[in-house]
């Protein structure tokens, strides 16, 4: 018999969430504007790609969302988890870009 927690995992997975991917991208777009801050040239793709990112975890926070409306006991404090992580690397994101932005 499926649990809570089996089918918050599924619900996630079929709305595409990927947050080992967009952590590397994370990392991937401090890294870029921190040498952007050291003198390196600004890559405006990069720019392009943290809008991206942030589009598509704002997309997995609405889904989280209307997940959220029908959750009860435990798969809630899942969610929130799992949103709170997402909040998290979207403000990472975003400061990244802000920084690089910046230097343009």
């Amino acid at each position: 018999m499926a649990t809570d927690a089996d089918n918050l995992r599924e619900q996630l997975a079929l709305t595409g969430l990927s947050y080992a991917d967009w952590e590397g991208e994370a990392l991937d777009l401090e890294r870029a504007a921190d040498a952007a801050e050291g003198g390196r040239y600004v890559d405006r793709r990069h720019l392009q790609r943290a809008g991206e990112l942030v589009s598509q975890i704002d997309s997995e926070l609405g889904m989280l969302e209307e997940i959220a409306q029908d959750a009860r006991g435990e798969m809630v404090a899942q969610i929130l988890g799992v949103r709170d992580r997402l909040e998290a690397l979207s403000r990472r994101i975003r400061e990244a870009a802000r920084r690089m932005h910046g230097l343009i």
